[in-house]
């Protein structure tokens, strides 16, 4: 969920279930709340096989796990989908414009 308003200064806040989506195919940075989210064809029978960017970007909204280091995250993950670091949120947020 992405609110933008009064409570907000206008800024834009942003509410996900996982996390931020790191490292799917093509990705060349943080992905972009209306370049990228905004477009995702949300009618899909699944999410357990990934045939598309788009279908890594959703999957990993809803099941992304934060992570200590770089160094950790590839080593034995725990969840579903792919870890992030702090220095991927704050690029996220930064590229987002968000609070």
């Amino acid at each position: 969920t992405v609110v933008t308003g009064p409570l907000t200064g206008g800024r834009h806040f942003c509410v996900l279930h996982g996390g931020i989506p790191v490292d799917c195919p093509g990705q060349d940075g943080p992905v972009s709340l209306e370049d990228d989210i905004a477009r995702i064809d949300r009618v899909r029978t699944t999410m357990q096989c990934h045939r598309d960017r788009m279908d890594h970007i959703l999957f990993n909204l809803v099941w992304a796990d934060p992570c200590d280091s770089v160094q950790k995250k590839t080593v034995g993950q725990v969840g579903r989908g792919n870890r992030f670091v702090e220095r991927e949120t704050v690029d996220f947020c930064e590229k987002n414009n968000i609070a």
